[in-house]
């Protein structure tokens, strides 16, 4: 009752240790140290976007409180501006009816009002240069953003290509294996279940290495893309699968 199962177990084994040679031990070992480091790349990278997010940020914000209170200064010196020649005009007025104490009186508001403007006119100068500088610090820092942004967003471009890359070279292992089995001449119902679970396994890699390339639009990445990993044809390979030769293997 157990011998399908140890079967089955037998040729998921021999599926595996045919899509994973042992040649290429070496190969997979220096794949996942480049992939350690690149990984830790990423993430230093990832890092050095947030902290120039939050420098950028921080720079506009110093730069909108400088220009709110240029805003706010501007709105003042231009209210005390308009208000100055209708002082003006109410002490000609005054003067003129002989109202020298109510001319008196504009005068010296208006004298108090061109003080003012006065003042606002040097805040105003003295917010220039801080003005500018916050301008070019923003402009700096948002640059800076950007710059690692695009590195950040190539490196996980790069990164998705390695895991495409990776599901190709896959699935070219599983149809060498599932070939392999295949062209036994004596083929076992072991050799038979083990091209079968290639072929699946084949499939499911193929699939999402598709799906990679169509989600992530890797079109132009995808340099590997061939019919060598395509899941092979049921008309190629189920009737030498299905009618061996032979019952069992030497």
């Amino acid at each position: 009752g157990n011998a399908p199962a140890a079967e089955s177990e037998a040729a998921a084994a021999a599926a595996t240790s045919a899509s994973t040679p042992g040649d290429d031990a070496d190969d997979s070992n220096g794949d996942d140290a480049e992939e350690a480091l690149a990984l830790a790349e990423l993430r230093a990278l990832q890092v050095a976007v947030a902290e120039a997010e939050e420098a950028s940020h921080e720079a506009k914000s110093k730069l909108a409180a400088l220009e709110k209170e240029r805003d706010r200064t501007a709105k003042e010196r231009k209210r005390v501006e308009d208000r100055l020649p209708q002082l003006d005009t109410a002490k000609k007025a005054a003067a003129a009816s002989r109202n020298y104490k109510e001319a008196g009186a504009l005068a010296k508001e208006a004298k108090a009002l061109a003080a003012d403007r006065d003042a606002l006119d040097a805040k105003l100068l003295d917010l220039a240069v801080p003005l500018d500088d916050a301008q070019t610090l923003a402009d700096e820092r948002a640059t800076d953003y950007h710059d690692a942004k695009a590195k950040l967003t190539d490196r996980e471009r790069d990164a998705l290509v390695r895991q495409l890359r990776v599901l190709r070279r896959k699935a070219k292992d599983l149809q060498k294996a599932h070939k392999s089995f295949a062209k036994k001449e004596a083929a076992s119902k072991l050799a038979t279940a083990a091209a079968n679970l290639a072929k699946v396994e084949l499939s499911n890699v193929a699939a999402k290495a598709d799906d990679l390339v169509r989600e992530q639009h890797l079109q132009d990445y995808d340099h590997d893309n061939d019919d060598d990993d395509e899941p092979p044809s049921d008309d190629d390979d189920d009737d030498q699968l299905q009618q061996p030769e032979a019952p069992a293997i030497e």
